[in-house]
This record gives structure tokens, sequence and C-alpha cells, in this order.
């Protein structure tokens, strides 16, 4: 396990804090969002920040409503929210040469009805392939009461990837390489299913997808779907792919981690969880979640899965070889009510409701 002790500092303040997002290594900085709507660029050298999107008249922090993710790619930003109504919104803006978003280039691509106030997901990330993965929550109140989450004629309980490259006719297309084109039946811009609340979902070097799926009453799970091999209970093709989770059944809410929860539901392939744990000490909200790259410098936890969770507030960290767990282990107490655990060049930071985004350093 490791020997190495770790501390965390309070790098910079910001209320609400859901995301930190690195665009690019040269802008020595990276882009924090806040759920109320509001998205600053933080130099690392300075705590100084600079608001660069204000979208609080488009939504509302509201529980788990509000600004929830943020991507970049190909010159554009593109944001996960809850719009006045209550809807997931994926919007695109154009960003300026000094990294500024360019209001008045706002671009709605996708709006998911949504049908309970929580559960909204919210993870947006863009993949080794430029595509975007979008995290969407099985729609929230609680056990899954539409079943949406099995149902490939629902966005909800999903991981989507589109390319947000528009058309004449639509504001994105859905890749041709998506598991479910052509699927009677079957929407095609799912990527993944049987997820309860993806808050936070990331690819690590390997291209391997991770998530840290909210559980129910009992379990929270982490889970990781390997970039090698198809995986999932659906459909009829299979064989090698490069990016992960295609076609990956992560079992909700047949399961609620690997223990049975509704019966009517059935995931016979479902992927297990690498790693669950009981509502108890541990805590009883997972926050994902990114597992530290071969050049971070927190040297001691590279290849280390890293996550928190919202009732304890601790960062524990999983050990592995590949994708195989060897061990877990507590590496930061009490924190408070953590989030998110983000990667950048620059580090390893805790983001906490209590407005203190932490780095995670070695003493």
């Amino acid at each position: 396990m490791a020997a190495t002790k770790f501390q965390t500092n309070i790098v910079v303040q910001v209320d609400q804090p859901v995301a930190l997002v690195e665009r690019q290594l040269s802008d020595n900085g990276a882009y924090i969002v806040s759920q109320q709507g509001r998205i600053y660029f933080w130099k690392y050298t300075s705590r100084w920040l600079a608001r660069v999107l204000d979208i609080t008249s488009l939504t509302a922090a509201k529980g788990e409503r509000g600004l929830l993710g943020l991507a970049f790619s190909k010159g554009f930003a593109y944001v996960n929210y809850t719009n006045n109504s209550g809807d997931t919104v994926i919007a695109e803006y154009a960003l300026t040469k000094t990294g500024e978003f360019d209001a008045k280039s706002r671009r709605e691509l996708l709006v998911i009805k949504q049908p309970y106030s929580n559960h909204n997901g919210g993870a947006i990330i863009t993949g080794q392939d430029n595509m975007l993965y979008i995290g969407t929550g099985d729609g929230g109140s609680g056990g899954d009461p539409d079943r949406t989450a099995q149902n490939l004629k629902s966005m909800l309980g999903k991981i989507l990837r589109i390319d947000p490259t528009a058309t004449s006719q639509k504001p994105y297309q859905v890749p041709k390489d998506n598991p479910y084109v052509g699927v009677s039946g079957a929407l095609p811009e799912i990527w993944s299913i049987g997820l309860r609340n993806p808050w936070r979902i990331s690819f690590d070097e390997l291209n391997n997808l991770w998530i840290a799926d909210v559980g129910q009453d009992k379990w929270e799970e982490i889970n990781v779907a390997t970039a090698n091999s198809s995986t999932g209970s659906v459909g009829a093709d299979s064989g090698t792919i490069s990016t992960a989770g295609r076609k990956s059944n992560f079992g909700w809410s047949a399961f609620e981690g690997s223990h049975k929860f509704n019966a009517d539901q059935s995931a016979p392939m479902a992927l297990k969880p690498i790693y669950e744990y009981k509502h108890g000490d541990d805590g009883c909200s997972v926050s994902g979640g990114v597992r530290v790259s071969a050049n971070n410098p927190l040297t001691a936890l590279r290849g280390w899965y890293l996550f928190s969770d919202y009732c304890s507030g601790a960062v524990t960290g999983l050990k592995l070889n590949g994708t195989t767990l060897l061990g877990r282990e507590r590496l930061v107490e009490k924190l408070g009510n953590v989030v998110a655990i983000q990667q950048t060049s620059n580090g390893i930071y805790a983001l906490s409701m209590n407005r203190n985004i932490y780095a995670i350093t070695t003493k």
C-alpha cells in the first residue's frame, strides 16, 4: 500500500464548485465550474479567478440541478446543465483566442426531458476520438421507478456518445460505430446502459472508462469498462474495440452494485463493480474520480484510482495492476462535502461544497 503520507492545501475558493477541467497545457490553468451557472478560469500560480461564462439566467443550483459539467473539443466548449424547466441541456460555446466563452455563439445540441428533480447525471467528457461522452442519471425519484436504466428507448441511465459536429439537418451527429445504430427499438446515441446516477466519469491513459455510480440505499460503486474488449448484454456484435464502454451494461436497476435490486429487471451480463462499499463510515454518496496518470506530479499515486464521498469527505485510493484491484487506502480524511476528484497536469484536486478546492500533495 502507499507508505507516503498525504495532505491537502486550499488553492482557490469558488461557490459550489462541481468540476475543474484543463483545456490545454499552454493555458497554465484550469476552468472551474460553479453549479450556480458560472465558469471561471484559474491560473495555477495565483488565486485570482476570471469569469468566462455566466448562464445563471438559464439554470439554477437547486439540489442536484444547475450547471454540472464541462468539456472541450476542437476549439469549442460543451456544458451540461439543467434548464429552468429542470431538463438536461448540452450546449456548445465557441472560444475566443484568449480562452473566453463567446456567449453569443451558444448552440443547443441536445435536450433531455427529466421526469424528477434528482439524478441528472452531469458528466460530460471528450474521448480520445473527440466524441462527447455524456453521463445521464435514471431520471430520479428512487429505485428507478420508470425503469429507464435498462430501457434502450430512453436516454436516461446511460452513457451517450455523440459527434458535436452539426449538419444542415441536425445539431449533432451519431457516430456510425455506436452500438445501437440501426438497431430497432433502440436510440442510436446510447453507448452504455444500466446506470443510476453517473455523476463523474473519466477515461484513463489506456482509454479504460471509469464510472463512479451513486447508489440507492446500501451500496456505492466504482465501475470500469476496459478498452480492449466488447462488453454488455444486448446485441449481437462483439470483438476488439478501441474505446471502452461500448454496449456495456452496468447493471442498474437489476443490481445495486453487485447485489440484486429490482426483481423485475434483468441484466444477465452486467459488469460487476471493481469496488463497492456499504453505507456507513465510508460514506453514502460516491464522488468520482480519476485514475492518476503516469506523468502526474503526484508520483506516489500514479496508476491509482482516486475517489471521494459526499457524506464522509474522505479521499480514498484504489491500488491497481492494470484494472485489477490490489487494495484500497484512505488517503485524506474529512474535507467536507466532496463532489469530485479531478486531475490536471498540475496535480490532483478535491472539490468541496464548502467552497474549497484542495490540492492533494505529499507531506
